[in-house]
């Protein structure tokens, strides 16, 4: 496993008449608007969960959103694929455990 980003969030869920929704109230109704400050990704993002919430195995689907640090064509999981921590890429860390 490799540390792929590392930064901070900021919450900005909101319910639908504007008001803030915490993390705790967000993460419960599987839908969570953040701001990323990464080092590999920022910008606004919103976590859905796409399972249902009693399920063991819980699914979450995470979408940039339009705005500041929206780019199409901006791809940083192929382009800066390796860890934030050590350099090494993930296919560079299997090779070291068969070698």
């Amino acid at each position: 496993m490799i540390v792929w980003d590392r930064g901070v969030f900021e919450n900005i869920s909101e319910t639908r008449r504007d008001e803030p929704l915490s993390f705790e109230q967000g993460l419960e109704k599987g839908d969570l608007k953040l701001f990323l400050l990464g080092e590999k990704v920022r910008g606004a993002y919103a976590l859905f969960r796409t399972s249902k919430p009693d399920e063991p195995k819980q699914q979450w689907l995470l979408v940039k959103k339009k705005g500041e640090g929206a780019d199409a064509r901006r791809r940083p999981t192929s382009t800066q694929p390796e860890s934030v921590l050590t350099g090494r890429t993930i296919e560079e860390l299997q090779k070291q455990e068969k070698g």
